[in-house]
């Protein structure tokens, strides 16, 4: 048996920089009880493995920042991992029926219910990014520059340096800075202000 703590319910991804997870006690892999919620630094996740005799642990180390328990991260995490033991049973049940040609006309269905259930579990954690305002709370609770968050949000680089440019009135929220920044993707270039102390005040 493989015990540990490990992150599960990725969801507010700002994909190569950021994403929100909960920290789980885990059996065998399967996130059991939720201990806190982080803002997880992409990358910086590393496995661990250690116990003895019948009890083996795994656990996971990362970088990130502790933020308020997510309930939409821990249901995001229990609901991925029914999906992915639903759709292991329903595999293995269908190549039964296969193997065993009892009844062939079932396996085939219950094997596509398999991958369907399979490619939901991934579908809901590449889909799960996180709208501008909510990057810029996320980037801000963890001391991440504006120009950083920005470049990873798909701001044109040509657009990046009005970011820094002290010459125009600073936003005072996150969901001005989340406007303007989208703008600034959309190649409207709105001049705008980010200052990094500007989103100090933001928290998650």
């Amino acid at each position: 048996m493989i015990v540990g703590k490990r992150l599960c319910g990725r969801i507010d991804r700002v994909p190569g920089l950021l994403h929100v997870a909960t920290e789980f006690y885990h059996v065998n892999w399967l996130p059991l009880v939720p201990l806190k919620s982080w803002i997880v630094f992409d990358g910086s996740e590393r496995s661990e493995w250690g116990g003895h005799g019948a009890w083996n642990q795994w656990s996971v180390k990362w970088r990130g920042v502790p933020v308020a328990f997510s309930l939409r991260s821990v249901l995001a995490a229990w609901f991925r991992a029914s999906l992915v033991v639903a759709g292991i049973f329903l595999a293995m049940f269908g190549v039964i029926e296969m193997l065993g040609r009892l009844r062939p006309l079932l396996a085939f269905p219950l094997l596509v219910a398999g991958v369907v259930c399979f490619v939901l579990s991934w579908l809901s954690t590449y889909l799960s990014r996180a709208s501008m305002e909510r990057a810029v709370e996320m980037g801000c609770h963890a001391n991440v520059p504006l120009t950083t968050l920005a470049r990873f949000l798909g701001v044109p680089p040509a657009e990046i340096g009005a970011i820094e440019d002290p010459a125009w009135g600073g936003p005072r929220d996150a969901g001005e800075i989340g406007e303007k920044l989208g703008r600034m993707r959309a190649g409207a270039g709105t001049p705008a202000t980010f200052q990094d102390q500007v989103g100090r005040q933001f928290h998650v």
